[in-house]
């Protein structure tokens, strides 16, 4: 057994004890149960003044276990020998943290420009492909294949369409170790390696002379050196690689199938820095010949054309025949997800009609532009695009309509690009002069095969002007890119880049990763009170991190499609819009606080809490971001020393016991990439070591000091709490306690248990059904993370109280098998947790806490007037979101409750029956109409959430079959094949062999999507708006006269349609000192309140709750939005753009390419006919 895992296991060493066989005990335990039962089923009166006294009661019982258990008393007074609060100016705070985020950014810039400045001054050759693919000559080149982590090769005699390839083995394969500095992920210091998208062809002259020019490992090798933590340095070449050091295993899209679509060219970090933002129009010719297969290839290529847009640039789509019709009413839209999604849906309800009238099409286009234009130049509003853009998709042009050009383009301040649809399409010389005429590009689209790498041409174009303006370019110019997740590390990253240029061409863009966790880390909570915040936003406003975004799909555990896109107020606020009034608009280029109350949510928005801040913000120089803080009311006090502290005072000791653990994803110091193995408490030991020797703070941990400090307070002060603890844990121990722990700030937490007698913490041996299982440690295994698990936001949210919960994810096992104090016959038990925020003064000290065993809490209400035998007397806890905590319902199986909570996590749609864990309105009728008066009376109160940032299961609609009677067999193999060679199509799309489109450019069927912006999402789940009822205890709720809900201690009929078959009594008192309110019903001997078939649940419930989807503004019905005829986008608040936009005069680019020749393909089409049907056969 490993010397760390001694503490948990200390529950484990307990010996197994036989139970009890004899048959004269179990009858004895049987006899005293039974006459246990039958004493205390007698009925009991219930008046307002017992349910108080049970309240009080319960209160002193809990609060004296607790006291006992945690010695939370003790712990302040530890602290305050220690420590002294301190009233802080949260604006310094802001401005400290800010300068940290600054040279943090400012130094991972400096590695990209460095990059930048090496690549352009490296020289770059011309050779043949025999030259670059003859393995014996001196110009043959190899390089490190992301995919297969080594340098080997695949040859092809004639291209990559030539007959079978000769595999060269490698002579290097690269080992790939654990790095602690990239969070645990394999990567290799040796070399960088390079990614090529699947359908490029590998072996291409150009490609094979760009990545042996793009090696700069040696640079990318002393930056490591000189910053430990710094993550991916890369470059995205314009001919489709990307080369990335250190070298690390590639993640692929599907694992199973190595399906890889990724493309560093459409991301945006590599988009905004090749050129400036763009606002675009995209103008689709659907005239009568632009039907079929030509409209599929259409479709694909406006998606690639959406996919090269970020949030920076702003578009829409002008389908055009008889008249022009713009798909979205806005002029332009800004260039989201969620927005291009909307507008690849409307696409497939666009028709043909007929003859396409270009001049009013044209003109229209242009005038679009020209108004957005003009009202920017005259509103000092956000910003929209700097470069004008046309994109015409279309089969054929009828016209040059060189007057509509001259009219509207004279200064050719409008870039223009054609997209010819169609291997059959021959009027290249219209299509070809609006291009070059207007400093565009034409490129011919025969097949989907073409659409990647044809609209790569136009991003090569729109980079231009950064290519003439580069020598102008200063360190101070980065691009920064948003929020992405990066696909070597599967981290939320955001990318600082440069475009590099080589001579006077645009060769692609040098970036550096910077992962969001290690941004919030300087931004770090403990800097600020218990329940403010840091945030930080992008130039759209845009949260990259707040700790209400909430990325992940929690149905498939996949990343949202608007992780990355969601404004502050929709993150920040959750609850309706209408309902604030104020609304604080974030600025960092104001200094005025603006105040705002809002929801915030944990426990997987199971509950909510209210809060008012006040909000500052600050603009971090050189980029477009800004970092702001929330700081809750009153909540500017921290902790600090009382006397200075100096580093040789460092003890050892606070180190030497076994029994506390540090967060496990914050970096207190820096490491070296091979201390991999080193646990994190490991480290922070050597580091003390080293504090102690030096007397000064090591240079690893200089970038965390302040965390590093707080850290060392909560050792030193925390040293003792073990000895505490131990005092009287035999007392504990009858109370059922078996683990005490401290959480602090700094993410320290002490912990200390001992196994109870009678429990086990491996499931027994005795019954034959058991399984393998052992007890789930509720520190070391549940709750690793101190202040960003829940039960710690929960405690500073419920000030002043001890907040009491069931923990479903772990139980223990009997050790003999006995009637639990429910009466039921089973040898699991659940366990509790009760926490508490601990404070000195209002600054916060950290979180304390116990588990115990539920039974025992159970027992004592048992005996108190809560006994389960006796129907007329209900007794129930609830907590602070009127979930219930207890429940004296007869038939609670604990074993049956732990497996209702099993399932309802796999599936959330899954509907319990056991009352622990459920809210409280809607449990029966009885309970419904006693939420009601808890609500009137003011013990609760009602808010509505709003989840901004859901996701929702697609609607499916069902379709007529009513057509489908003889033909059924044939059709349905017609479909079969139809629908194999379709997604065989796009797969080979994918795979650069798509020649075969043609052939089937009549019988293919509409594609949802192509590329993987627009694929549906996993599950087929979609972004939403959500909304539910959540109801709030008001613990300070002024104490009432009397217990009872009703004047005069009177009955009330709850039930709708047998109002006589139920009357009931209701009685409310809090457990003080505590989260939890006592409420009693009690029922006449002659009601049956709790029979369903008598007594129903309201419709609808007069206490609503649960999440419903409801309509979102932004995103209402097509037809609606387009019959409204109103533009129904609102633009981003605050945008900047991300770059400067380049302003130059008029340059004459007639010298450079405007166009290529149609595509050649030499692929035999009977050869890939062959490979359709072969995969028919493969798939049925």
């Amino acid at each position: 057994m490993d010397e760390d895992d001694e503490p948990r296991h200390s529950h484990l060493r307990a010996r197994r004890r036989r139970c009890l066989t004899s048959t004269m005990w179990y009858f004895l335990v049987v006899i005293h149960v039974l006459i246990a039962f039958t004493g205390s089923a007698q009925s009991q009166v219930v008046t307002a003044s017992s349910v108080s006294k049970i309240g009080d009661e319960l209160s002193r019982h809990l609060s004296k276990t607790f006291k006992d258990a945690t010695k939370w008393e003790d712990i302040i007074r530890v602290y305050n020998k220690l420590t002294e609060p301190e009233v802080f100016d949260p604006k310094a705070e802001l401005e400290r943290i800010k300068k940290q985020i600054e040279d943090y950014l400012r130094e991972r810039a400096k590695m990209a420009w460095d990059a930048k400045i090496s690549l352009e001054s490296r020289p770059l050759y011309n050779r043949s492909s025999d030259e670059l693919n003859n393995q014996s000559s001196s110009d043959f080149i190899r390089y490190f294949n992301a995919k297969t982590e080594d340098n080997s090769a695949t040859l092809y005699v004639d291209g990559h369409l030539g007959p079978a390839p000769t595999t060269l083995n490698a002579t290097i394969k690269l080992d790939m170790q654990p790095n602690v500095n990239f969070y645990g992920i394999r990567t290799s210091s040796d070399h960088s390696v390079v990614h090529i998208p699947t359908p490029i062809f590998n072996r291409e002259a150009e490609l094979l002379e760009r990545i042996e020019w793009s090696e700069i490992d040696q640079l990318y090798r002393r930056n490591r050196e000189k910053i430990k933590d710094l993550s991916f340095q890369k470059f995205c070449s314009n001919t489709g690689f990307m080369r990335y050091f250190p070298a690390a295993p590639w993640i692929y899209d599907n694992p199973l199938t190595q399906l890889d679509l990724f493309d560093c060219r459409t991301h945006e970090w590599y988009i905004d820095a090749g050129t400036n933002s763009k606002n675009m129009i995209i103008m689709l010719d659907m005239s009568g010949s632009m039907l079929g297969q030509r409209f599929e290839i259409a479709k694909q290529t406006i998606e690639a054309i959406l996919e090269t847009l970020s949030d920076n640039d702003f578009v829409n789509i002008m389908s055009f025949s008889k008249e022009p019709r713009m798909l979205d009413n806005c002029p332009l839209i800004q260039a989201t997800t969620r927005n291009k999604k909307e507008l690849r849906k409307r696409l497939m309800n666009v028709t043909s009609e007929g003859k396409a009238e270009y001049e009013k099409a044209l003109g229209q286009a242009f005038k679009t532009l020209l108004d957005i234009r003009n009202d920017s130049r005259h509103s000092s509003g956000p910003q929209t695009g700097c470069n004008d853009v046309i994109m015409l998709i279309t089969d054929g042009a009828p016209g040059y309509y060189k007057e509509t050009f001259e009219l509207w383009n004279a200064n050719r301040k409008v870039r223009f690009f054609s997209f010819l649809i169609g291997e059959e399409a021959i009027d290249f010389d219209q299509v070809k002069w609006m291009a070059c005429t207007n400093r565009g590009y034409m490129v011919h689209v025969s097949n989907m095969a073409d659409v990647q790498e044809k609209i790569q041409h136009y991003v090569s174009v729109m980079s231009r002007p950064i290519s003439r303006q580069t020598k102008s370019m200063q360190k101070s110019n980065a691009v920064w890119g948003s929020v992405t997740k990066e696909r070597m590390s599967n981290q939320y990253v955001i990318s600082v880049g440069y475009p590099v240029v080589h001579g006077s061409e645009f060769m692609g863009v040098a970036a550096v990763s910077l992962p969001i966790i290690e941004l919030i880390q300087i931004a770090h909570p403990s800097l600020l009170g218990s329940t403010s915040y840091f945030f930080m936003l992008d130039n759209n406003g845009y949260a990259m991190f707040h700790p209400q975004l909430r990325p992940i799909d929690p149905v498939t555990r996949e990343t949202k499609p608007t992780y990355n896109n969601m404004d502050f107020l929709h993150v920040e606020v959750q609850r309706p819009l209408s309902e604030l009034q104020d609304i604080a608009l974030v600025n960092c280029e104001n200094e005025d606080e603006t105040k705002m109350s809002v929801l915030y949510a944990i426990n997987d928005m199971k509950r909510v809490y209210q809060q008012r801040n006040y909000y500052i913000a600050k603009c971090i120089a050189e980029t477009h971001f800004t970092i702001g803080a929330a700081i809750a009311e009153g909540d500017d006090v921290r902790l600090i020393r009382r006397q200075k502290f100096h580093y040789k005072d460092v003890e050892l000791r606070w180190f030497e016991e076994k029994n506390w653990r540090v967060h496990p994803e914050w970096r207190y110091c820096l490491l070296n990439d091979s201390d991999t193995s080193l646990s994190a408490e490991a480290a922070i030991t050597t580091y003390a070591r080293q504090m102690r020797m030096q007397g000064k703070l090591p240079k690893l941990c200089e970038p965390r000091k302040e965390l590093v400090d707080r850290l060392l307070l909560d050792l030193e002060a925390s040293n003792s709490f073990a000895d505490l603890w131990d005092q009287e844990w035999q007392e504990n121990r009858k109370n059922g306690v078996h683990l005490a722990f401290f959480a602090a700030p700094s993410g320290l937490i002490r912990y200390f248990n001992e196994s109870l007698e009678d429990a086990w913490y491996e499931e027994a041996d005795f019954a034959t059904n058991h399984t393998d299982k052992a007890y789930k440690h509720f520190i070391l295994e549940l709750n690793k993370r101190s202040s960003d698990d829940d039960y710690f936001k929960r405690a500073v949210r419920m000030k002043g109280k001890t907040v009491f919960d069931v923990n479903l994810q772990t139980y223990l096992w009997q050790a003999t098998e006995a009637f639990t104090a429910y009466g039921t016959d089973e040898n699991q038990t659940m366990l509790g947790v009760a926490y508490r925020a601990l404070y000195h003064d209002q600054a916060l000290i950290g979180v304390v806490g116990m588990e115990f065993l539920y039974d025992k809490m159970v027992g004592w209400l048992r005996t108190h007037g809560c006994d389960p035998n006796n129907d007329q007397v209900r007794c129930f806890l609830l907590d602070e979101n009127a979930y219930i905590y207890y429940s004296s319902q007869r038939d609670i199986n604990y074993e049956g409750t732990l497996k209702e909570h099993e399932y309802s996590q796999k599936n959330r749609r899954y509907t319990k029956t056991s009352p622990i864990g459920r809210f409280f309105g809607h449990l029966n009728r009885a309970t419904e109409w006693t939420m009601e008066m808890l609500v009137k009376k003011g013990f609760y109160k009602k808010v509505n959430f709003v989840d901004n940032q859901a996701m929702c299961d697609q609607k499916v609609i069902p379709k007529s079959s009513g057509a489908a009677v003889i033909t059924v067999p044939l059709t349905h193999l017609k479909n079969i094949i139809l629908y194999m060679a379709t997604q065989l199509l796009q797969v080979l799309a994918k795979y650069a062999v798509f020649i075969v489109t043609s052939m089937f450019s009549s019988t293919v069927p509409s594609a949802a999507a192509y590329t993987t912006t627009f694929k549906p999402s996993a599950g087929n789940r979609n972004a939403c708006l959500q909304q539910s009822p959540f109801y709030i205890a008001d613990t300070e709720h002024t104490k009432m006269a009397s217990a009872s809900l009703l004047e005069g201690d009177s009955a009330e009929r709850p039930c709708m349609r047998n109002a006589a078959q139920c009357a009931i009594r209701v009685y409310a008192h809090w457990v003080e000192k505590t989260n939890l309110l006592l409420v009693v019903i009690s029922q006449d001997q002659q009601s049956a309140c709790y029979d369903e078939t008598q007594c129903q649940l309201s419709t609808p419930s007069p206490i609503p709750f649960g999440f419903t989807e409801v309509n979102d503004t932004s995103t209402n019905d097509t037809e609606k939005l387009l019959n409204q005829g109103e533009c129904q986008h609102v633009m981003p608040t605050q945008r900047k753009n991300v770059m400067e936009c380049i302003v130059e005069p008029y340059v004459n680019e007639s010298h450079l390419p405007c166009s290529i020749s149609p595509s050649l393909h030499s692929t035999s089409k009977l050869a890939v006919l062959a490979t359709v049907f072969l995969s028919l056969f493969i798939f049925a």
